[in-house]
């Protein structure tokens, strides 16, 4: 960023002042409540839809394998299911860190 603002014609002091000052009261505001209480609503979702996800890759796999005949072709939806798990699990890794 600091290498940005010098491109920009920014002289290198005041550069690095203002990206320090930017980056601490980013930190300051991210431990308000009300920043803590936005962020769990975030990670909640990422948690639901992840649940989504892994479940209608799920269902997806059940209903082909349910549908193909003995010996038949079905679709094993893996990457939703994979995509789900991992989308849930930095939900969850997020939800409880930010209690």
């Amino acid at each position: 960023m600091v290498d940005e603002l010098i491109g920009m014609g920014w002289p290198e002091p005041i550069a690095v002042q203002y990206v320090g000052r930017v980056g601490q009261s980013l930190d300051e505001l991210a431990k308000t409540p009300e920043a803590r209480q936005a962020a769990r609503g975030a990670y909640l979702r990422h948690i639901f839809f992840g649940a989504l996800w892994a479940g209608g890759g799920g269902a997806v796999t059940l209903a082909t394998y349910s549908a193909a005949e003995p010996g038949g072709t079905f679709i094993v939806a893996s990457g939703a299911i994979a995509f789900g798990v991992l989308e849930s699990l930095y939900g969850l890794f997020g939800w409880v860190t930010n209690r």
